[in-house]
């Protein structure tokens, strides 16, 4: 901890059954402060920011308060791993219906907020991408229920620069036509390398939702979503300009997951990883929480099941698609989860869902990386394609960028070969 004194700006209080509420800003984070009769203040504050506190704006003129005497109250603060995403990546601009954060090669992640029906906002998380100087912003991957006090003033009591592009669209994957056409026929190592070669093409198009082709883009190195144009709905492989990949001797896991993984808890609540060859389980939770706003269409959920049958299993030995989810307690409820495929030794991530909004499933996301990379390296997988790393959640589990080129050269050396059964283990 840092010993020293940050200033708050006083913003309101309010009487609530006679306990004063004062709402200020510290640090950038919104942040609670309750006076009462005994003993004096209750703080609600990032952890390990201060010792000690002098406001200087406001209510408490120029008196210091000693934190060790305080209580500490972790409920009203953030999720970890949305201060994870805020500290690591902290909004930069507005735009109309969101917030940019990151932005490397026309691409990052960009915050949006939405109401729900119960008391509660969303707030989602994405990525976009600057195409043809128009914005296009994804189907978000992540989301979060929370207290409209806390996200309404981080994000709206402040003042934010406008992003220089004007138009932003907000859209599942859309294809136009300045993607490259791919078939099964041109879809070779040689041909990869010369679109490689252009860092400024990523998405393909492509109407064969055979096991046969998508085995093989996924193989070259390219991860496909898809998107719908005029009444067709195509398969989009993309040959990303860089990747977030996992060496598992860079596996980093913070303070709060160790502790679940080190105490009672495991065993006490039964809390347990299940790797399915059957993704039925897992499709289900991502259309839960998605609620049909993702590229998984129906088209690309029939080719998963097609992929995961008995067959295509028996046939192709060195793909194989996986369903994994973290279940808790004795009802066997999935609480995170996501959809992957390994190739040869290399596992990669499609989709993962994480049913928010309970504090005691907090940390529970990360808990499910944790244990799966485990369980992958005890399986021989090599490593961990994480996919577009613009996410900060990869980095902050230990997961390195790589350029296109870099990534596909460590790729084609670890394909080869049959898949290891991850049921096994």
């Amino acid at each position: 901890m840092n010993t020293g004194y940050v200033k708050a700006s006083f913003l309101s209080i309010e009487d609530v059954e006679g306990i004063s509420i004062i709402h200020y800003y510290l640090d950038d984070s919104y942040q609670w402060a309750v006076n009462s009769s005994s003993p004096a203040l209750f703080y609600r504050l990032p952890p390990g920011a201060i010792i000690e506190l002098k406001l200087t704006e406001g209510f408490i003129n120029g008196t210091e308060v000693n934190l060790a005497e305080l209580h500490m109250d972790e409920d009203s603060m953030l999720p970890a791993d949305l201060l994870s995403f805020l500290r690591t990546s902290p909004p930069s601009c507005r735009i109309p219906g969101a917030f940019l954060a990151t932005e490397k090669d026309n691409k990052g992640s960009y915050y949006s907020l939405k109401k729900t029906d119960s008391s509660k906002m969303e707030l989602c998380l994405g990525e976009y991408e600057i195409r043809n100087e128009s914005g296009i912003c994804q189907s978000p991957t992540e989301s979060w229920l929370i207290n409209p006090g806390l996200l309404e003033n981080y994000f709206f009591n402040r003042t934010w620069p406008s992003h220089q592009i004007k138009t932003w669209k907000y859209t599942d994957f859309a294809p136009d036509d300045s993607y490259d056409y791919l078939t099964e026929e041109n879809l070779s190592i040689a041909h990869r390398d010369n679109l490689a070669d252009n860092p400024a093409l990523t998405y393909y198009r492509s109407s064969d939702w055979s096991p046969a082709f998508y085995r093989k883009q996924a193989e070259l190195g390219f991860i496909a979503v898809s998107g719908k144009r005029i009444n067709q709905t195509e398969l989009l492989p993309e040959l990303q300009s860089a990747y977030a990949l996992l060496d598992w001797r860079n596996l980093h896991i913070d303070r709060k997951t160790a502790k679940i993984l080190s105490g009672s808890r495991m065993k006490t609540e039964n809390i347990r990883l299940r790797i399915d060859p059957d993704p039925g389980l897992v499709m289900e939770n991502l259309e839960r929480m998605w609620k049909g706003s993702t590229w998984l269409s129906p088209p690309y959920k029939e080719l998963i099941r097609n992929l995961a049958s008995e067959e295509e299993k028996v046939k192709n030995p060195g793909f194989r698609i996986w369903g994994v989810s973290l279940h808790e307690g004795p009802h066997n409820q999935a609480i995170a989860g996501e959809l992957g495929y390994t190739i040869g030794r290399t596992y990669t991530s499609l989709s993962g869902f994480f049913h928010r909004g309970e504090k005691q499933y907090d940390n529970f996301g990360k808990l499910q990386m944790v244990l799966l990379a485990r369980k992958l390296e005890s399986a021989g997988i090599f490593f961990w394609n994480l996919g577009h790393p613009h996410m900060p959640y990869k980095t902050a589990l230990g997961a390195k960028i790589l350029k296109r080129k870099e990534f596909l050269q460590r790729w084609d050396r670890a394909v080869q070969g049959k898949s290891p059964d991850l049921t096994e283990l």
